[in-house]
């Protein structure tokens, strides 16, 4: 696994059996320091053959459709989908040149139902979850036994903090899965074998 800081959220790159996939990706006009990053882990675009966002806000979403261009394929879970356009509206706002709209062709749908099956055939075992709670369009990566990429998912020791069941639910779904680090858009790693036996208390 590969940690692209080179804006504002962190990228994940996770090897598959046959190259890359990208757990989110930045803010529209980054492009030209996603591929100086790329490079500086000797990782070619052309390797990247999957992008998965955590939810579509700019930070994490805005350069999905360029990386689209490049050949990389979106991966999109039907949990997601109504809200793929929740971005052009903040970027129209901002009257920000450089982004370009998510085009809902050749993208790849998938319910977080078939997302193990999915994985397997990349060689990775692991699923995608739903979890709202920052947004509701919100989704993690868990991979069996090792990790969580979650977004902009608030850290695990804070759920009770907000006072939210969404966040309390989604942390209990992922702790369920007994990932021992959580990776998430814009703070470094957290080992979470210490805090599992509090999840009975946001359950």
């Amino acid at each position: 696994m590969r940690i692209l800081r080179y804006h504002y959220t962190n990228s994940y790159l996770i090897q598959s059996n046959d190259g890359w996939l990208m757990f989110d990706c930045d803010c529209a006009g980054t492009f030209a320091k996603l591929a100086k990053a790329l490079k500086t882990e000797d990782i070619s675009l052309g390797e990247v053959n999957y992008l998965l966002v955590s939810h579509f806000h700019p930070d994490h979403a805005g350069l999905a459709q360029t990386l689209k261009e490049m050949g990389v394929i979106l991966l999109v879970m039907e949990e997601q989908r109504a809200f793929m356009h929740v971005q052009d509206a903040i970027y129209a706002k901002a009257n920000d040149q450089q982004f370009k709209p998510i085009l809902e062709k050749e993208n790849l749908y998938l319910p977080c139902a078939q997302s193990r099956s999915f994985l397997a055939g990349l060689g990775l075992k692991g699923e995608v979850l739903r979890t709202p709670g920052h947004s509701e369009d919100s989704v993690s990566l868990i991979l069996d036994g090792e990790a969580v990429f979650h977004g902009d998912l608030p850290p695990f020791a804070q759920a009770e903090a907000f006072q939210n069941p969404k966040i309390s639910q989604s942390w209990t779904a992922i702790m369920a899965k007994q990932p021992v680090f959580a990776y998430a858009g814009h703070w470094p790693k957290i080992a979470l074998a210490t805090q599992s036996a509090r999840i009975s208390e946001i359950a």
